[in-house]
């Protein structure tokens, strides 16, 4: 667990560095990353893979607005950056390799996991947004 949450902040903080954020966050993404990492774990030892995808991806909303208030800068930046460590490169991995082996069903079920995988990323990223508006329309109610 210690190694997977270095190697999820390792991860994380490396695509900040991609994605030119600056030094000084470099830590708070990588935080990002060991927390949907944890998500993950946990929520994958009760629900599929899909769904403990998209409960990681509401902690990471969560965390990554926080932040982004804390700092005052978007949550984009840490919502990227921290979705790494669950991206399915795995299951694509395995999807490409069932069909050079001509596993028709295996690479059938695999795709279709990763798939759900990715729309589950994709919902969370959704929820951001969401999120974002929603407390971006309470502080103008707060203000009025």
């Amino acid at each position: 667990m210690i190694l997977r949450a270095f190697f999820s902040f390792f991860v994380s903080s490396s695509t900040a560095v991609l994605n030119r954020v600056e030094k000084k966050y470099y830590i708070l993404c990588g935080c990002c990353g060991m927390v949907t990492s944890f998500a993950y774990s946990v929520a994958s030892i009760y629900f599929t893979a899909p769904m403990a995808s998209l409960l990681s991806c509401v902690a990471l909303t969560i965390v990554s607005q926080l932040l982004s208030h804390t700092v005052e800068r978007p949550s984009l930046i840490f919502t990227v950056s921290g979705i790494m460590p669950i991206v399915p490169g795995s299951l694509l991995f395995k999807t490409c390799n069932a069909f050079a082996e001509n596993n028709y069903t295996q690479t059938v079920s695999y795709g279709a996991q990763a798939i759900l995988v990715g729309i589950s990323i994709a919902l969370g990223f959704f929820f951001n947004e969401a999120f974002a508006a929603i407390l971006a329309q309470l502080r103008t109610h707060k203000k009025d």
